[in-house]
């Protein structure tokens, strides 16, 4: 458990099949940017076809190592202005 501007905060990060069963969790808290919490589950995801996320993952380096390992990257961009 972590804290944040509102208090006690811990933030799940999911793997889930294409079904949307879950495969995998990752835990951290709530002051964790959320790409931290997006790299273990990349890790896991070596043989998962589609890696879909909204724009808090948005990461060179994730891209990267996910189109290394084959795997269809869905991330939008963040806005950067």
């Amino acid at each position: 458990m972590g804290s944040s501007r509102g208090g006690r905060n811990t933030k799940i990060h999911a793997l889930s099949d294409p079904f949307c069963r879950p495969v995998a969790f990752h835990l951290t808290g709530g002051q964790i940017a959320d790409i931290r919490g997006a790299e273990p589950l990349a890790q896991l995801s070596q043989n998962v076809p589609m890696f879909i996320a909204d724009k808090a993952y948005d990461c060179a380096r994730l891209r990267e190592n996910l189109k290394r390992q084959k795997t269809k990257v869905v991330i939008p961009n963040k806005s950067r202005g």
